[in-house]
């Protein structure tokens, strides 16, 4: 939590970067771990985000291995954000002036040309397609950008899978924090995987989101090791 009030919600990717001398092989040389973090002021919509990270990665190991000469942009990266962020606010345009009866469903952004970029032969075939859910397709124009009211407004904690807590905890153990999170008690969660790690963080929340509870304390979804003294 910010000093002005406002959260940012943490999504982590594990990536392994290819290898500088070999970068069209994966199986040559010592590659660091990297970890691939996307920041929002949104409540959940994990299931988007971890795609986004997903399709991030990918591309920055395709023009890793892609030869110079063929190379058209510099930055694929940012042009992938830059292009889904002009999409979302291409259609949250849309869906706020829809009928109200046509709203409450999550849309579709399609984006072409990621993997091979502009070309005439592939790009009708290079189309990644990502479901975006309405709480980043509504107006936050009612709370005038205070964020005292930021917490007034839809979040999509409610459509985040438990499935992922479940599998890696149980049903046993994830009741147990269901219940300590319901009395605001110090949760801790440890696992060798970032990604796994923040799956089941927000996987935690959800329960709570799905009874129409708000966590309202410190919540820190992947902390690095050099920093666990603070707990």
């Amino acid at each position: 939590q910010l000093q002005d009030g406002r959260r940012l919600y943490g999504h982590v990717r594990r990536s392994l970067p290819l290898h500088g001398k070999s970068p069209k092989r994966y199986d040559v040389g010592r590659r660091g771990e990297r970890a691939l973090v996307l920041l929002t002021q949104t409540a959940g919509a994990g299931q988007l985000y971890q795609a986004i990270l997903k399709s991030v990665d990918a591309i920055s190991s395709l023009n890793l291995a892609l030869d110079p000469s063929l190379k058209k942009v510099k930055e694929p990266e940012k042009l992938f954000l830059h292009a889904l962020h002009r999409e979302q606010q291409r259609m949250a345009a849309h869906y706020q002036k829809s009928p109200a009866e046509h709203r409450g469903k999550p849309l579709i952004a399609a984006l072409s040309g990621l993997e091979v970029q502009e070309s005439p032969l592939y790009t009708p075939h290079d189309i990644n397609r990502y479901m975006v859910p309405t709480c980043l397709l509504q107006s936050n124009g009612a709370s005038g950008g205070d964020p005292k009211h930021t917490h007034n407004l839809p979040t999509a904690d409610t459509t985040s899978s438990v499935l992922p807590l479940l599998r890696c905890v149980g049903v046993a153990h994830a009741l147990r924090i269901f219940a300590a999170l319901l009395s605001e008690r110090r949760v801790i969660l440890a696992s060798s995987s970032p990604t796994r790690l923040s799956t089941c963080s927000h996987a935690a929340l959800a329960m709570l989101q799905s009874g129409l509870l708000h966590w309202q304390h410190l919540y820190i979804p992947v902390l690095p090791p050099h920093l666990w003294q603070y707990l």
